[in-house]
């Protein structure tokens, strides 16, 4: 796997974990859970 690949699924893991933190619906970002937007967003 490919650094530059990692780094990218880590990041958007731990977006996902600080937005159950503040629970609250971000759909105006990209950070949706349903994964309608691609990840590059979240970065």
């Amino acid at each position: 796997m490919k650094p530059l690949l990692r780094n990218l699924i880590l990041q958007r893991r731990s977006a996902y974990r600080n937005m159950q933190k503040m629970k609250r619906p971000l759909r105006s970002s990209g950070a949706v859970p349903g994964g309608r937007k691609p990840p590059y967003i979240i970065l």
